[in-house]
């Protein structure tokens, strides 16, 4: 098994770690007492309590302890990077999870706890403010089970796409699929977590495999710029979100028709020499015919030291040319955002 190391992050990283071993969390324990916490027992509620500077900040902090009850027993799968982030706003906790997946495109599923509740403030001896937050574990394991019931739902429809004669609605089926899994996923850990039944993992791999034969045929994409290093930035995050790469039989070629790559652009006010980097590229099929999309971006980039330079403008050739196009790529090869989407569905059954 390939598996990769998770990674785990928080909104307030330090300020929870901190509340595990400081004396002020402590001292808010007692500082509720035995009470308090008897009025939300166990067995029906998940506690924390938080300190800050300010209430809100104590609020946010407490929040945030049960947002990690569940981000903390997360489990690593087989070829994934996953990273957790967690926000609170009033009576909620977002949980967010990104993935990089060797044979899937990049995705974000994520979940909202509905039911934190602040049952308490107070301020502590030291003039720190301290909350009490809770959850109900009945009242979120039905929002879990109720969003589970929708996502099966949704993933019917889409399997349907999936096995579609047309390739662009199959991947937009499997993508479909593929996304609402890792919410399901998400989702169906918590319900464990929260005293639910468990289900049995589902195999995706022949989903994976499904999404790699199309856009390893119908929907291959080989990429011609005329600058190897333009090349070998687009081919490698091709790869990091699962989008192969076609020969030169693919179906589908990535061009450029205008291009500036790292020509000298003076200087900025600092007097630091600079380079501009500036492409419009287009995609269309290869045996020709209106191109599919269309699109032009440019960055200048200054720095000191030639190497400096370059590094700096190739990841910024990354973020600001090379992932939109590959974004609006994955659009069209999904059929995301477009109104054909639905036609070519009825059309294909």
């Amino acid at each position: 098994m390939n598996t990769r190391r998770l990674a785990l992050s928080m909104a307030a990283a330090g300020l929870l770690a901190a509340l595990g071993s400081c004396s002020g969390a402590q001292d808010a324990d007692q500082f509720f007492g035995r009470d308090n916490f008897e009025e939300f027992p166990k067995y029906r509620y998940l506690s924390a309590v938080g300190v800050g500077d300010d209430c809100s900040r104590a609020e946010d902090a407490a929040r945030g302890r049960i947002a990690s009850y569940f981000s903390s027993s997360v489990v690593m799968v087989e070829r994934e990077e996953e990273r957790y982030s967690s926000s609170s706003g009033k009576g909620k906790v977002r949980e967010e999870r990104a993935l990089n997946r060797d044979s899937f495109t990049r995705s974000r599923s994520e979940a909202v706890l509905e039911n934190v509740q602040i049952a308490r403030t107070g301020r502590l001896s030291d003039g720190t403010c301290a909350a009490l937050a809770v959850l109900d574990r009945r009242a979120e394991l039905a929002g879990v089970r109720a969003r589970l019931a929708v996502l099966d739902e949704e993933c019917a429809r889409l399997e349907l796409d999936a096995r579609s004669a047309d390739p662009r609605v199959q991947a937009g089926g499997l993508a479909g699929v593929l996304e609402r899994a890792e919410e399901q996923k998400l989702l169906e850990q918590r319900q464990r977590l929260l005293g639910g039944p468990s289900g049995e993992p589902r195999n995706l791999e022949p989903l994976r495999v499904r999404w790699a034969e199309l856009f390893a045929g119908p929907l291959a994409l080989r990429v011609d710029t005329g600058e190897e290093t333009l090349d070998a930035l687009f081919l490698e995050t091709m790869g990091a979100m699962g989008l192969g790469a076609g020969g030169q039989d693919a179906p589908f070629v990535l061009r450029s028709s205008s291009l500036r790559m790292l020509e000298e652009a003076g200087a900025d006010s600092r007097g630091n020499p600079c380079v501009l980097s500036a492409v419009t590229v287009t995609v269309a099929p290869a045996a020709g015919g209106e191109p599919v999309f269309t699109r032009a971006a440019s960055d200048r980039v200054c720095h000191p030291d030639a190497q400096g330079r370059r590094t700096l403008a190739l990841r910024e050739a990354r973020k600001k040319i090379v992932e939109p196009v590959l974004r609006s790529w994955f659009d069209y090869a999904t059929m995301r955002n477009t109104p054909a989407a639905e036609a070519a569905r009825e059309e294909s059954k």
